[in-house]
């Protein structure tokens, strides 16, 4: 429980009522039949805006650099010890709204699957705990990082730190190189093109991301087989 102590108990009301009726509104909208021009996605960029996962962990790494490079410097702890106390209060700002947004968010999942008695609600919910509850394990991280500093400048020695600091570089320059995550590239379509797209997946049975997968691969082989 020691991670909810790190929230910010003032996000709570807001940011819950506001998740758990996104919730409701992806679901009502979803079920619509909206035209094409109506179809933008709003509410699901307006949900992961709330989450900056991807800056909240960047920052943590930053935080984790800087303690290992303030060590590694001086036993004594300096300016980057106060910098990393400014990062940890910017992640606290990040992470406390993200993880009672997600909490309201999945509360809605947990009815339906209980109103609906649908397992798949349920594992649902499951993943959107766990998320939320990475989220305030980062908060508890950074704010550790933070009270443990002068400990750790007292009792690490200079050698130790900068082979983690250098360790922690390695993996990470390691993970960068190494990712064979597929590309994620953004397409925009004038209605007309998209309404044309769309019902051409629907005659697939495919989605539009699909069907733009698809339609990209089917002309990649003819190009590659005209190089042949």
């Amino acid at each position: 429980m020691r991670i909810l102590n790190v929230l910010d108990k003032d996000d709570f009301p807001f940011f819950t009522a506001f998740g758990f009726l996104l919730s409701y509104a992806m679901w009502f909208f979803d079920e619509l039949s909206l035209p094409a021009h109506m179809e933008r996605g709003y509410l699901s960029e307006l949900l992961f805006d709330h989450i900056p996962y991807s800056s909240i962990s960047t920052l943590l790494i930053c935080m984790t650099l800087i303690e290992l490079a303030s060590v590694a410097i001086s036993p004594k702890q300096g300016l980057l010890v106060k910098q990393n106390i400014h990062i940890s209060k910017r992640i606290s700002q990040f992470s406390s709204p993200a993880f009672f947004i997600v909490m309201g968010f999945s509360i809605p999942v947990i009815i339906e699957s209980i109103r609906m008695k649908n397992p798949l609600y349920f594992s649902q919910f499951l993943m959107f705990l766990t998320f939320a509850l990475s989220v305030g394990l980062l908060l508890f991280l950074s704010r550790q990082i933070v009270l443990k500093s002068k400990c750790l400048h007292e009792k690490m020695s200079r050698v130790w730190a900068r082979t983690s600091f250098a360790l922690l570089v390695v993996i990470l320059v390691g993970i960068i190189g190494l990712n064979g995550e597929p590309k994620v590239v953004e397409l925009k379509l004038d209605l007309g093109t998209y309404e044309l797209a769309a019902e051409a997946a629907e005659k697939r049975n495919m989605s539009i991301n699909q069907y733009i997968d698809f339609a990209v691969s089917s002309q990649l082989n003819e190009y590659n087989a005209s190089k042949n």
